[in-house]
């Protein structure tokens, strides 16, 4: 297993302003959370870019089981953007997070990890 730690995995600039910074690999609750690093060269280009790409017509068509979170404090991602995104996904858990926000504070986090932990834990062993 790796070692908790920050990496820079590739960094560099994607087009339409896109920028991969550092990730993380953090011990939270005895488990190795993964965290993606990617930051908007241009706030206002992110924004444009969220508002032109449309997936949902691609959603029918994910076959693995999904977990969507919604905070139902977030301000940035609305809760009902999520519960649309997991109503198209099929078989989707959802998960709401009642108050918390977009960045989850530390009894949060633990919530959101209990309820990961008992979703992977519930599917199906995969043999090797």
């Amino acid at each position: 297993m790796p070692a908790p730690g920050r990496f820079r995995p590739g960094a560099g600039r994607h087009q339409d302003g896109v920028e991969e910074g550092a990730g993380s690999l953090q011990l939270l609750d005895g488990a190795l959370v993964l965290t993606a690093g990617f930051a908007m060269a241009d706030p206002v280009v992110h924004f444009d870019l969220v508002s032109r790409v449309d997936v949902r017509a691609d959603l029918e068509n994910l076959s693995v089981p999904t977990l969507v979170v919604a905070p139902t404090g977030d301000r940035l991602v609305h809760p009902e953007s999520s519960r649309r995104l997991a109503a198209g996904i099929p078989g989707a858990r959802l998960l709401e997070l009642p108050g918390a926000a977009h960045v989850l504070n530390d009894a949060d986090r633990a919530t959101w990890l209990r309820h990961v932990r008992a979703f992977l834990g519930a599917l199906p062993a995969v043999s090797a």
